[in-house]
């Protein structure tokens, strides 16, 4: 899957229910800009129009709106260091880590 992700330009994620949305994670990690629609985990990893596009809801034309405007910017390189950048920042291990650890604490406090 890397090396398919790695001869891509972008990813387009038309998916309109997601809860997570695995493959878009994937693609970002290896630097792909993303197009998809405001659903499921998307909207957490796109940074629209700064390391991807968030297409409006169902609009098939936006979508492909979305394509265009990766596909003709000057700076897609950009897009995809700032996509690889999310994941790494935002997304590592450690936090993630950090995140459970956090949630499972928050939930054994509250028990009575």
């Amino acid at each position: 899957m890397i090396r398919l992700y790695q001869n891509a330009h972008i990813y387009v994620f038309p998916s309109l229910q997601e809860s997570f949305g695995q493959t878009l994670f994937e693609a970002m990690s290896c630097g792909l800009p993303a197009v998809a629609f405001p659903a499921g985990i998307a909207e957490d990893l796109i940074d629209h129009k700064s390391n991807g596009y968030i297409a409006k809801y169902k609009d098939a034309e936006d979508l492909a709106n979305g394509i265009k405007y990766l596909f003709e910017n000057d700076n897609l390189m950009g897009f995809s260091i700032r996509a690889r950048k999310r994941i790494e920042e935002d997304f590592n291990s450690q936090i993630i880590l950090e995140k459970h650890l956090q949630i499972i604490s928050d939930s054994s406090s509250n028990k009575v």
